[in-house]
């Protein structure tokens, strides 16, 4: 069994506890966090960002990326959750790695979103370039615009 399955085991037995005993409300709403952060999947948990394409890039919505969104130790996280928001992976122009995330099934560059977020412009004719060349460096003060 995993841990999703566990918890939603936990979670049953303690729905029943309170409807025939009226006990273990508290635990209810916390194995009901705990869940939700088991289940949490960063390739898949991000939604409703209008992916418009422009100057042949898919467009930012800067709005929906604060509002899902927070920096905190130059590292995106999700707002809901506080967790990671991104996922490492090879870049389409085969020099190595870069770190992504996944919204509405479309995979954007972090360090493109942070930008945005950061001087709340969505770039579209320019590039955004780590100065340190270090894929894991996505921090604002390490990129510019190419």
């Amino acid at each position: 069994m995993n841990k999703v399955m566990i918890l939603e085991k936990m979670l049953w037995n303690a729905e029943l506890r309170y409807k025939y005993e009226g006990k273990g409300k508290e635990n209810i709403i916390k194995l009901t966090e705990m869940l939700a952060d088991a289940k949490f999947d960063v390739k898949k948990s991000f939604t409703g960002m209008d992916a418009t394409k422009s100057e042949g890039r898919l467009s930012l919505d800067v709005d929906y990326l604060l509002r899902t969104f927070k920096i905190v130790n130059d590292k995106l996280v999700c707002n809901k959750t506080g967790k990671s928001a991104t996922w490492v992976g090879s870049s389409d122009n085969g020099n190595g790695s870069n770190i992504f995330v996944t919204i509405d099934k479309k995979i954007y560059q972090v360090h493109r979103i942070v930008y945005a977020m950061t001087t709340g412009k969505d770039i579209q004719s320019n590039d955004v370039r780590k100065i340190d060349k270090d894929y894991t460096n996505y921090a604002f003060s390490n990129l510019e615009l190419v």
